[in-house]
Formats: structure tokens, sequence, C-alpha cells
């Protein structure tokens, strides 16, 4: 086995220098658990690649932003303008409610047959609310959030 050698998973490698601890450390972290491993060889560095103060090769690898200065895409001319007369923010109870109701994903169908949608029948018969829906939510923990818009 080399004294340098390359550790790889997929587009990343990680030198490993089987004389330093660390990087020894890191490789074993690095492949504990795995069935398998890809060992690539070390390429020396290129003669003219960069050097420190005591002309030692840097080995690594270089992420440079490239900018153009020109446009890539070209306007169509069109101005989308936001539309307006539609009212976008309400006050509390002035239209649309919503209600989180935390539970586990087995008692919400049972919530929403059993409670919400008996609920939600006899308010939309006492035009109370117009309309309501539901939707399931898993962040971080599952709900169902239930909105209705009052009359």
């Amino acid at each position: 086995m080399p004294e340098k050698f390359v550790q790889a998973d997929g587009d990343h490698e990680m030198l490993v220098d089987r004389n330093s601890p660390e990087s020894v450390t890191a490789f074993i972290k690095a492949i504990r658990g795995r069935q398998s491993i890809v060992l690539k060889e070390f390429l020396l560095p290129d003669p003219e690649a960069v050097v420190n103060e005591q002309g030692q090769a840097y080995c690594n690898q270089f992420i440079a932003a490239l900018v153009k200065n020109t446009n890539v895409y070209q306007s169509d001319g069109a101005i989308h303008q936001a539309v307006s007369g539609i009212q976008r923010n309400f006050l509390p109870g002035s239209s649309w409610l919503y209600y989180k109701i935390y539970c586990g994903s087995k008692s919400a169908d049972e919530i929403l047959l059993n409670v919400i949608q008996p609920l939600t029948t006899e308010l939309q018969l006492g035009k109370l609310i117009s309309q309501w829906f539901f939707i399931r939510y898993n962040d971080p923990d599952f709900h169902i959030q239930v909105p209705d818009e009052s009359c």
C-alpha cells in the first residue's frame, strides 16, 4: 500500500496519508460500516503546481467563480404587474381562520370524519362559514390544518 492514496465516494475524494494519524483517523471514520470502498492511486502533484515558501507543492482543488458581464437571458418585454384589488392580508376573525390540530396520522382520519366534517356541515348550514378544506402536514410533527372562511 502506498504512503498516500485517495478514498473516493462518488465525486468526493479524500487524500489519505498513512503517516498522518489525523488522516488515518478520518479515513477510518469515513469507511466505518461500509460494505465496500473505492481506493484510487494518488497522483503526485504536477511540477508546475502552486507551492509554499519551502517549495512544497499544495495538493488541492481550486474552485473559481466565473462571472459573465453580459445578459444570458433576454427579456421578452412583458411587464408583469401584481393584480390590484385582491385583499392579501386579513385580520384575525375577519375572513379565514386556521386551526392546527396536532394528532397522530391514524387519528387524523377519525377527527376529520367524526368531528370536523359534522361541525363544518353544521356551520355551513347555519351560514357561519362559506367553505373549508384541510391539509395534512408533517413539519416537524404530524398535524392537520383546517382553514374555514366566514360568511
